[in-house]
């Protein structure tokens, strides 16, 4: 990873909650799902707000029908997740 794109990352590192910092990293460095991209996207989409993402409206994003957090993925036994675990060893 060039120096620059390490940068950018720490920078953007700085403003992810401690609660999302392990499935950030995670993603971040390759070691990843698809699913955690998914999952990772849509917080920051919300302002790692997970009630947000719950609620999200937005159609439009290419997305939305992946959001494991939407109300409608996550009533019932469908599979949607409650929550995202927090792994941050730090």
């Amino acid at each position: 990873m060039a120096k620059s794109d390490a940068d950018r990352i720490e920078r953007r590192r700085k403003y992810v909650p401690v609660r999302y910092l392990g499935i950030f990293d995670r993603v971040v460095n390759g070691g990843n799902s698809r699913a955690d991209a998914v999952k990772l996207q849509c917080l920051e989409c919300n302002g790692y707000s997970y009630i947000d993402a719950r609620q999200c409206s937005e159609v439009v994003c290419p997305l939305y029908h992946f959001n494991p957090y939407r109300i409608s993925q996550c009533e019932g036994d469908e599979g949607g997740v409650d929550d995202v675990e927090s792994t941050n060893e730090g």
